[in-house]
């Protein structure tokens, strides 16, 4: 996804923007997406990547920044280019999810 993310549920509840992913103990990452092709020309992939703060973001960015625009705003310091991917976790959603889902191996 370049210029686009996915934006998670929680139980019925979307989670739009930076305040919402906080309270959610959110974890997130970018990746530069540039490379591969231009046009019919191959050209050479940036393998950039770098795990963001959210709390520096929320900082610079205030709580109801939405989640979807983030990454129209970041650039590859690497190689300059806004072609980004930015990957969240959400790793209290993964253990009410896990824990709904009851013990594993019953059947």
């Amino acid at each position: 996804m370049t210029g686009e993310e996915f934006v998670p549920h929680s139980y019925g509840m979307q989670i739009e923007t930076l305040g919402d992913a906080w309270y959610h103990d959110a974890r997130l990452w970018m990746a530069c997406a540039y490379g591969k092709r231009e046009g019919l020309k191959t050209i050479r992939e940036c393998w950039y990547r770098k795990d963001l703060d959210l709390e520096t973001l929320i900082c610079t960015r205030g709580r109801d920044f939405p989640l979807a625009m983030l990454a129209t705003r970041l650039r590859c310091p690497r190689c300059g280019s806004r072609q980004i991917r930015v990957v969240w976790n959400f790793p209290t959603l993964d253990k009410r999810n896990s824990a709904a889902a009851g013990p594993k191996g019953r059947g």
